[in-house]
């Protein structure tokens, strides 16, 4: 009898450690699929699992991997691709989600001075300084950075400080120190239009208009892309950035020492159908001493930033088009710098306080903003796009060109 027992005893412990083996193999491979990816790399979206179901498909074994997405196991609130909910793709590693929150990704790194940018489906669009602001060096840029990974190609070279950039129908338009450049999206056709120190820049069926800052005179010009002079031009203040919509251009008027005449804070605007009309100027109170920076609008509202003199005194505000009282939505920002404003929600960069903003829209009577939420930290960041449900910017200091899923 002890020998039957003991060759039992045997093939139980054998059994034991075979299974054991098997789900030690099993535990570690969950583990690599959590650091790196199916792939070993970081993941290519193929398979967003961390871990695996029972026989039938229905039941994820791993408490820490609760949640069955796509017939893996995974946990919603770490997961880049399915965060928050299966599905969800915060568009970089596995590591990018936290608190079923997506991160920014850095999308690219080690830019000269990036400035401004567009988004389309493929690639972001990107000017680069490469100057620091020097008026006198030709070593600005355009480069475009794949969406989807791949190393920046060059759209443009040899021009001096390549400010903010737009998407015109086939072709990308943007400003420099000498005016305003275009070419088609993979760099071929380039042309120019000779119109001193422009910066901001809007684009709708008449071509673009831009905004003159620091040359005297400061111009508002509007060009046709392709053409060798500039359709329109007249002096007016100094400015950063414009918009427009059916009726009307509207920008931020700049306090700039070269400013003609006497510097009238707010925003100005004039009619698209009468434009050798008077300028008038809306929200011009609050905004003095400094001026304006960046602006963004919805159908009934202009949204602009002010910089503040001093940091941590910068604010979010806001003016109906058809001018009255502007409305504070929120203080104590560090250098606001470009505004951006979707259905839901305001964004804004703070140059110096390194940080870019969330504020949600609440959609009450008195159209207030619900708390920010800091969407990106570090730096200096400056251009902002939104395009495809991400938040795209650049950061100057670290020369990063980097995105965020929203929600």
């Amino acid at each position: 009898m002890k020998t039957v027992a003991a060759r039992w005893l045997a093939r139980t412990a054998f059994a034991g450690v075979a299974v054991g083996l098997a789900l030690g193999c099993g535990a570690i491979l969950g583990i690599d699929d959590v650091l790196y990816g199916p792939s070993g790399d970081g993941g290519d979206g193929s398979t967003s699992g961390d871990g695996a179901v029972d026989q039938d498909g229905n039941i994820c074994r791993d408490p820490k991997l609760p949640t069955k997405c796509n017939n893996d196991c995974v946990d919603v609130t770490s997961n880049g691709k399915n965060c928050g909910r299966c599905g969800y793709d915060c568009g970089g590693r596995l590591d990018s989600c936290s608190g079923s929150t997506c991160l920014e990704v850095v999308l690219e790194g080690g830019l000269a001075d990036p400035h401004g940018i567009v988004v389309d489906e493929q690639f972001a669009y990107v000017t680069l300084t490469s100057t620091s602001f020097n008026p006198n060096r030709r070593t600005g840029s355009v480069v475009r950075i794949p969406l989807d990974g791949g190393a920046p190609q060059s759209i443009a070279t040899n021009m001096r400080e390549p400010s903010f950039i737009v998407i015109h129908g086939d072709l990308l338009v943007w400003t420099t120190a000498d005016g305003l450049s275009s070419s088609l999206k993979d760099g071929g056709s380039l042309s120019t239009a000779d119109a001193g120190r422009l910066f901001g820049l809007t684009e709708g069926d008449g071509g673009v208009y831009a905004i003159g800052v620091y040359d005297a005179p400061c111009l508002l010009v509007r060009w046709t892309p392709g053409q060798p002079a500039l359709s329109f031009e007249k002096e007016v203040h100094c400015g950063r950035m414009i918009v427009q919509d059916e009726t009307s251009l509207y920008w931020t008027n700049f306090p700039s020492t070269v400013d003609l005449a006497p510097f009238t804070p707010g925003i100005s605007v004039l009619p698209l159908a009468s434009l050798s009309s008077p300028v008038t100027t809306i929200a011009g109170d609050a905004s003095a001493p400094t001026g304006a920076w960046g602006m963004a609008q919805d159908k009934n509202h202009i949204y602009f930033s002010v910089n503040g003199e001093a940091g941590g005194l910068g604010a979010l505000r806001r003016i109906a088009k058809d001018g009255g009282s502007e409305t504070t939505l929120a203080e104590g920002l560090d250098t606001p710098r470009v505004v951006l404003v979707d259905d839901d929600a305001l964004y804004v960069s703070e140059h110096i306080g390194g940080r870019v903003l969330r504020f949600g829209l609440d959609g009450g009577a008195d159209g207030g903003l619900l708390p920010k939420s800091v969407l990106g930290t570090g730096g200096t960041p400056l251009g902002m796009a939104l395009s495809g449900g991400f938040l795209y910017w650049v950061d100057s200091e670290r020369g990063d060109v980097k995105r965020v899923r929203l929600r």
